[in-house]
């Protein structure tokens, strides 16, 4: 990777000496290794966490005020001022140890990652670390706060910090161990001119990773107007239509059957359709690493499920719970989101599993409809407009399993259904095979990036003649 960055840009070459060191091959001459410790200003309360968790409690949570720093708002090399707490000035006042100023650094003591930092920005003169955020002041004659923070954030020190850190599922790793972290640290002048210079570069592959992103965002655009199109109009263009008498919706083919409701498409067994159970019938003590696997909303994309939890229930508690069994090709709903009612088939090589309780599971009704028919009709604009009309607003939007039977949808027959999905497969498929080599560009991207970083802070690579500082 380092001889492709230098491939792309002809004026980067390594530096001409370089020293042996340890945790690392090698590092240029005149630079030195120190901990994170010893570059923090010799100020009071230039290097600590934020307060215990008794210290700063959630009920003096307010809208207004002094915000606070948590880990959320700490992205790699970005303070993000989004879902902002705020306290009191009072309360801010009694954790003035614990006060970050813009221009300083904040550090997450939680993954993902750990030990990822930004420079906290000047929204508001000053904020608050909570209890795993850290505030690092460094001594700005010795070390230059960007590029302290392209070092923390590059692989060199993540290793570190993985090293050092506790826990299984997410790591953590407290305040003595990042104060331990190595640096490697060349001139103040040097700093600025690294910096500078990942700026410049760093600002050009962010912009195309942009143009990028936003490319997935018109085809994912694309792609669901396709789908909606297909199941509110059909893909038959010369048949004749009828007016839907929902407003929002117009015309509709005229052989359509309209104002089915949705609990009509499920079969005639015993708890068809039915939501997962509540807390009391299945506790947090009962989930296992291995058994019968418990489904969440988490699992559930747009028409895709893709399991990333890890919770499991024995048999014997999966044949208590039999009633909320799922089965591959049956339909799963998300009940919460934003907004709810992503909607997948359960695939056919997955093993039987369990719903939770904001999970909806319908057997379909196989003479009335199709669960891949189902799924694109449930993710298109036209089930999101019912869905809004019977939404919930709470700490998250849901919906009652209820409400939700009542809803009517309009369908075409079995066999049309198939010739919409067959269409739908033909001009999706596309449209995925695309949106898949673009998101392969920007991890690339991604890539060149976090390499860049990495050789620029750890001297492999001599950026000094494009700083336009002298050797």
């Amino acid at each position: 990777m380092i001889e492709s960055i230098q491939g792309t840009n002809a004026n980067l070459r390594p530096y001409p000496i370089y020293l042996d060191v340890d945790l690392l091959d090698k590092m240029p001459e005149n630079w030195e290794i120190k901990k994170l410790i010893h570059i923090a200003s010799s100020e009071l309360n230039s290097f600590v966490d934020g307060p215990f968790g008794s210290d700063l409690k959630n009920e003096e949570y307010q809208d207004s005020g002094v915000p606070l720093i948590q880990l959320n708002n700490i992205r790699d090399g970005r303070h993000i001022s989004n879902n902002l707490k705020f306290i009191s000035e009072k309360k801010a006042k009694d954790l003035e140890r614990h006060i970050i100023l813009p221009g300083q650094i904040a550090i997450a003591k939680m993954a993902d990652p750990v030990a990822r930092a930004a420079i906290v920005n000047s929204t508001y003169s000053r904020y608050v670390v909570v209890a795993d955020c850290v505030k690092f002041a460094p001594n700005d004659k010795s070390g230059f706060a960007p590029f302290i923070v392209y070092s923390i954030n590059s692989p060199y020190i993540r290793y570190q910090a993985e090293l050092l850190s506790t826990g299984t599922t997410r790591l953590r790793i407290n305040l003595v161990q990042i104060k331990k972290l190595r640096i490697l640290l060349p001139s103040l002048s040097e700093q600025h001119a690294i910096a500078a210079f990942l700026n410049r570069e760093t600002a050009k592959i962010d912009a195309l990773i942009a143009k990028k992103e936003r490319l997935i965002e018109l085809l994912q655009e694309k792609r669901a107007a396709l789908i909606s199109h297909a199941v509110t109009k059909g893909i038959d263009p010369s048949v004749p239509m009828k007016d839907s008498g929902v407003e929002w919706l117009g015309e509709i083919p005229e052989h359509w059957k309209i104002g089915i409701k949705l609990s009509r498409i499920a079969n005639e067994e015993r708890n068809s359709f039915v939501n997962g159970p509540f807390g009391s019938d299945l506790l947090t003590s009962e989930l296992k690493n291995e058994g019968v696997p418990v489904i969440y909303i988490r699992d559930i994309k747009l028409n895709n499920y893709i399991r990333v939890s890890e919770s499991y229930v024995s048999k014997d508690k999966a044949n208590e719970l039999d009633n909320f069994r799922v089965d591959p090709k049956d339909v799963l709903v998300a009940k919460v989101g934003d907004p709810p009612g992503t909607t997948a088939v359960y695939p056919e090589n997955e093993p039987v599993g369990i719903v939770t309780q904001d999970v909806i599971r319908i057997k379909i009704n196989s003479k009335l409809a199709l669960p891949i028919y189902i799924s694109h009709l449930f993710n298109s604009k036209f089930m999101g407009n019912l869905i809004d009309t019977i939404s919930i607003e709470s700490t998250r939007t849901r919906i009652s399993l209820g409400s939700f039977k009542q809803l009517r949808i309009m369908l075409p027959s079995v066999e049309e259904q198939k010739d919409i999905i067959a269409f739908l497969d033909c001009k999706t498929n596309k449209i995925n095979m695309l949106i898949l080599k673009i998101q392969k560009a920007i991890g690339t991207l991604k890539e060149y990036r976090t390499a860049l970083i990495s050789a620029a802070v750890t001297g492999k690579i001599d950026v000094r003649d494009e700083a336009g500082v002298v050797a």
